[in-house]
């Protein structure tokens, strides 16, 4: 069953962005990285928005990714994690591995 978006604010913390959606009638925590939303303004020029500002500009395609990963069964005791392969982005090719 897709996820649906919860009608609440982010909350940003330093490694991810936390926001809820629902399951029906069950609320899913769900994350993405701050490096996606990085990697989104560096793709659009946005590079000056906050992790905030940035979150809400992709929310859309963030939550999207979030409901595919959910119904493919990536979910675990702390919900979903979107990261920039979810959202089509990756690695700068100088982008050392870490």
């Amino acid at each position: 069953m897709p996820l649906t978006p919860a009608d609440n604010e982010p909350d940003a913390e330093s490694l991810c962005v936390y926001f809820w959606m629902w399951d029906v009638e069950n609320p899913v925590r769900c994350c993405v990285t701050s490096d996606a939303l990085r990697k989104c303004g560096q793709v659009v020029f946005d590079a000056e928005k906050s992790i905030e500002e940035l979150f809400i500009t992709y929310r859309q395609q963030i939550e999207q990714a979030a409901s595919l990963k959910y119904d493919r069964g990536y979910v675990d005791e702390h919900g979903v994690l979107v990261t920039s392969n979810d959202l089509g982005l990756r690695a700068s090719p100088d982008a050392k591995a870490g």
